[in-house]
């Protein structure tokens, strides 16, 4: 039975199971590091060379601004409930795969964009905190449990 209470709120309701144990901290958190990782695709969008790389940074960004509009719209009631999970936050092997997968394509190309700037060293720092955040909420839920 604890066990699949756990599950239950692991998959859809991950936001709001953060919400209530962190507070508006905890929202505050969540909704600063995905506002850094759009600001991030739309920064290497913006300084990409080509139109493919451009184009898929865009798709890559829309794919994870639906799942994180529709998953939390569905949380606060806005939106229907459709089983799609928060990325790296929600419980499941094939979504995490997926999502980390995407990071791997973004980060593929911005190796491969010639061009540099001086800002991209300090928002490159940022870029690591986000990847960083998973971990951190669930050992705080851990502690918190």
């Amino acid at each position: 039975f604890v066990f699949y209470h756990w599950f239950n709120w692991a998959v859809d309701f991950i936001f709001s199971v953060i919400a209530e144990e962190m507070g508006l901290f905890g929202v505050f958190l969540i909704l600063a590091a995905w506002t850094i990782f759009f600001l991030r695709l739309f920064y290497m969008m913006k300084i990409s060379n080509d139109d493919f790389s451009q184009f898929t940074l865009f798709g890559i960004g829309m794919l994870f601004f639906a799942h994180v509009a529709i998953n939390i719209g569905g949380n606060l009631g806005l939106l229907p409930l459709t089983g799609i999970v928060l990325p790296f936050l929600s419980y499941g092997g094939s979504a995490l795969f997926m999502a980390w997968s995407a990071v791997g394509v973004v980060q593929s190309i911005r190796l491969h964009t010639s061009s540099r700037s001086p800002i991209d060293t300090d928002l490159f720092l940022w870029y690591g905190v986000i990847h960083k955040i998973h971990l951190y909420i669930f050992i705080i839920l851990i502690i918190l449990n």
